[in-house]
């Protein structure tokens, strides 16, 4: 646990205010999801690990419906037969519904946004929800850039982006049912210092209601350890020694060669320096954690890192923007990322994590000051919501309601 200094607490209760997120967790834990439609191309649909899963399913209490296209067609074909397929699957009543597409970016291209005229686009699945008039359109006007989250959307969603049937087994297979609160979370500097040790700090606070463990690597104070300067990967090490269910990292990020995350946390050279340490062959450890990473395009699943993750056993989820995002408004964007933490450690399903988490960031961006005064802010807030993605199965979850430690 992080022992805080006194005056950092104080300007962090400034900045984020009153948190109501126990009430959120209690009422996501009790919301049912009724059904999962699993999204793919027609020639994976009797593949052994979506068989497997659609029966897992079932066996659960769920309806498994499937929606196929024709990896063959058109990219925009293959949109509108997926917003027409879901649409076919519209849930009623309270019970939302999960989708579920399990393809390569290559097979079912992220579609790519224009918010109104802007200028602006984002990559996103989220709107494939909304029917084909939109999707044909490839446009949300404003005034719709949040609809999907809305109570008449009731709908969650998440990716498996693979093809290879090792990576798609990896991300549905069933999570073991002794897995610890053992939390690990990583801050390094954006761009003053403690700026995301405190972020992190709150998170573990969070978690640790929850009756996680944690430990908080950071670049500056709090923290449990420093970050080493030194070549060692010493963040990997913890990780593969400890085998957190969840991961919880805050720094910058970028994909333009391949996807880093930090400095000191999660990248190629850190992941081939873990590999080589004493001549070992690079093995993650012993059960894949949840990785819930708010950095700049962390969601790049076509990155030879980011299927890294998944191939050594490091994760069997990973919560990440497409985007480059921006901490607009600040203390809404300071929140968010504590609620996704909250949300998780909670036993929320992922994909409802990610939505009731969202939620709380627009409607408490919505209420800011900047949003007022500045016409980017909303922008901002778009595609902070819209690039936010669960890539596995979205109605996994990083620990059992209520278990202990």
């Amino acid at each position: 646990m992080v022992q805080s200094m006194p005056w950092i607490a104080g300007v962090l209760a400034l900045t984020t205010g009153c948190r109501a997120i126990d009430d959120v967790a209690e009422e996501l834990l009790q919301t049912p999801v009724g059904r999962c439609v699993l999204v793919l191309p027609e020639s994976r649909a009797a593949e052994p690990e979506i068989v497997a899963h659609a029966g897992r399913l079932r066996a659960s209490g769920l309806d498994v419906s499937t929606v196929t296209f024709r990896v063959g067609d058109p990219v925009e074909i293959r949109h509108l037969d997926v917003a027409r397929g879901l649409g076919a699957f519209s849930p009623m009543g309270r019970s939302p519904a999960a989708a579920l597409i399990v393809a390569t970016d290559d097979e079912l291209p992220f579609p790519r946004w224009k918010l109104g005229e802007t200028g602006r686009t984002v990559d996103s699945d989220w709107p494939l929800l909304l029917g084909p008039e939109i999707v044909a359109s490839g446009a949300l006007p404003r005034g719709r850039w949040f609809d999907v989250f809305e109570d008449d959307v009731p709908w969650i969603i998440g990716r498996v982006p693979f093809a290879k049937p090792a990576r798609i087994g990896a991300a549905l297979a069933e999570a073991s049912a002794t897995r610890s609160r053992r939390g690990l979370l990583g801050a390094e500097r954006h761009l003053v210092w403690f700026d995301s040790s405190w972020v992190l700090e709150d998170a573990c606070d969070a978690l640790e209601d929850e009756q996680w463990e944690t430990v908080l690597y950071g670049e500056d104070w709090p923290r449990d350890e420093a970050l080493s300067e030194e070549t060692e990967p010493a963040f990997l090490n913890r990780w593969a020694d400890d085998a957190p269910s969840l991961v919880v990292v805050n720094a910058h990020g970028s994909a333009m060669f391949d996807l880093s995350i930090g400095e000191h946390l999660i990248g190629p050279r850190l992941l081939d320096l873990y590999g080589h340490r004493e001549g070992r062959t690079s093995v993650g450890p012993v059960s894949p954690a949840v990785l819930v990473a708010a950095s700049c395009q962390a969601g790049a699943p076509w990155t030879e890192t980011f299927q890294r993750l998944f191939d050594e056993g490091w994760v069997r989820a990973v919560i990440a923007p497409t985007e480059s995002t921006e901490p607009t408004p600040l203390a809404a964007a300071i929140d968010v990322q504590v609620d996704f933490a909250a949300l998780v450690g909670s036993g929320v399903p992922l994909g409802l994590a990610v939505r009731g988490a969202v939620r709380r960031y627009v409607a408490q961006a919505h209420g800011s000051v900047a949003h007022f005064v500045f016409d980017s802010t909303e922008v901002a807030m778009a595609v902070n919501a819209l690039s936010v993605h669960v890539f596995g199965d979205p109605l996994a979850r990083a620990t059992t309601p209520g278990a202990d430690r």
